[in-house]
């Protein structure tokens, strides 16, 4: 745990000395300084830019830190990249589009954002945003989802933007347009975001479609590069009826293709995850009731510490939507990096204030 500790700090505090494709985080000391990648600096050996996206994914990985410095007992350490993961919120800008407010948007060293950056632009690496529109990187806070659905306007217009994101989609190129592409990894959680709003039904009827639609077993079965099996695992887990949330110990439930699913966790022999659908059909796909290791589940994802060493969710299935299972109840929600300020009593200081001041919160608590 230590030597793997020490190194995740070495990515989160000393730059690269190449490109930071392969190690490391390009643009680190711009990151640090300003608590985003600025646009319009020097590129490094002529690489991609992708400020905003890098800022974002810098982002998500400081928080991954501060779950290891918190399991780790490490408070200072937690504290500081707990509030070094807000620093997506630096590129967060009211810029109206097409009936929806809030955007991740290019930003200059002085601070001033570049209002006029069209939100569907894409263009591979070369651009602020890596193999993606503003539009599908500004669902990206998966550390966050609280915070990022308050910032686009509360859950009513946050479904609305889910809604468009997917009913927009081009029918001859479905699931593979300016709003949203499963061919690229930018686009692998968005599907799962309604979990955040307590429509988790909403989550499977897409899922399900995606698969039906973009994978299969011809020669282009899958919808872009595989990218060393993220393609394929991306269908295995939703084949399976869960989904992980990449850099957090949480998954969610979605809807099993299987009748019987078991997953071998280790070489123990009690590590077994298995998995029941009672009822599935090609038209029950709908859960109606879950159970966790023999207790009544109400929430739609759970901790991989729930299923670690060994586990078994059974699931009843229907072809009507529940009216009672995963819906619209906050306190069944996915965990975001927001509750954790009501959990810990630990203040958010400014991502880009001294790291001097993250002292003078622990000595206050």
């Amino acid at each position: 745990w230590s030597l793997a500790y020490q190194a995740l700090l070495k990515d989160a505090e000393v730059d690269p000395w190449s490109r930071g494709l392969y190690e490391g985080r390009l643009y680190l000391s711009w990151y640090k300084k300003l608590g985003y990648i600025p646009t319009q600096i020097p590129s490094r050996m002529g690489y991609a830019f992708s400020q905003c996206s890098r800022t974002l994914e810098y982002a998500a990985n400081d928080y991954a830190i501060s779950l290891v410095a918190k399991g780790m007992n490490k408070k200072m350490d937690y504290v500081k990249y707990r509030n070094r993961s807000r620093n997506w919120e630096n590129l967060w800008y009211p810029k109206e589009f097409q009936g929806f407010t809030g955007f991740i948007l290019p930003r200059y060293i002085d601070g001033k954002f570049n209002t006029e950056w069209d939100i569907m632009y894409t263009y591979g690496g070369e651009t602020p945003f890596y193999e993606g529109t503003s539009w599908e990187y500004s669902f990206y806070a998966p550390h966050d989802m609280k915070k990022l659905i308050e910032l686009s306007g509360g859950p009513i217009k946050f479904e609305e933007r889910l809604d468009k994101t997917f009913n927009n989609s081009d029918p001859y190129r479905p699931y593979s347009d300016e709003y949203f592409s499963i061919g690229n990894e930018p686009g692998f959680l968005t599907p799962c975001l309604y979990h955040y709003i307590g429509k988790q039904w909403k989550s499977v009827k897409l899922i399900r479609d995606i698969m039906k639609t973009k994978f299969g077993s011809d020669r282009s079965g899958i919808p872009g590069n595989d990218d060393s099996g993220a393609m394929g695992s991306w269908y295995v887990f939703h084949a399976i009826g869960i989904f992980p949330s990449a850099g957090q110990d949480v998954y969610f439930i979605n809807s099993p293709h299987f009748k019987n699913v078991t997953i071998k966790l280790s070489d123990s022999s009690d590590s077994i995850l298995t998995i029941l659908a009672y009822n599935l059909s090609p038209t029950n796909i709908y859960v109606q009731l879950a159970r966790l290791n023999g207790k009544f589940w109400e929430k739609t994802w759970f901790r991989h510490s729930d299923i670690g060493n060994g586990g078994k969710l059974e699931l009843w299935m229907s072809e009507n939507v529940s009216e009672t299972w995963g819906v619209g109840k906050h306190l069944i929600y996915p965990p975001s990096l927001s509750d954790e300020v009501v959990e810990t009593g630990l203040p958010f200081v400014s991502s880009i204030e001294p790291d001097l001041v993250v002292d003078e919160v622990l000595k206050k608590n």
